[in-house]
C-alpha cells in the first residue's frame, strides 16, 4: 500500500480555457484582451459566464492585478481588462453597514 503523499502531482490538464488563463496571466496592469464569445466565433469562442468565472479565478490567485470583464457595444464579445488591485486595508468594507450601539 502506498500513501496519498507519494503520489506525484500533475498540474498538466489542459482545458478550452487554458489558453484564455495564459493569455490573462501574460497581461500587465493597464493592458487588456479582446475576447468573442461562442456564439460568434465557434473555435475560439467562450460563454460569457466561462469567461467571468476564468476572470474572477484569476484574480483570486493574483496579488496584485483584478480583471475586468467590460462587454463589447456589439455583444460579440467582451475586453479582459487588467487593473492594480488596491492595498489592503484602504477600501471600505462591502455589504451592510453594522447596526448601531444606540439601537
Amino acid at each position: 500500500m502506498i500513501s496519498a503523499s507519494d503520489i506525484p502531482q500533475s498540474n498538466n490538464r489542459v482545458t478550452k480555457t487554458t489558453p484564455l488563463r495564459h493569455a490573462l496571466a501574460l497581461l500587465q496592469v493597464g493592458e487588456a484582451i479582446e475576447v468573442a464569445y461562442d456564439d460568434f466565433d465557434a473555435e475560439a469562442g467562450y460563454r460569457p459566464t466561462t469567461i467571468t468565472q476564468v476572470a474572477s479565478t484569476m484574480t483570486a490567485k493574483s496579488e496584485t492585478v483584478r480583471f475586468s470583464v467590460k462587454r463589447k457595444a456589439d455583444m460579440t464579445g467582451c475586453y479582459l481588462v487588467a487593473t492594480a488591485k488596491p492595498e489592503p486595508g484602504t477600501t471600505k468594507p462591502r455589504g451592510r453597514k453594522p447596526a448601531s450601539a444606540a439601537a
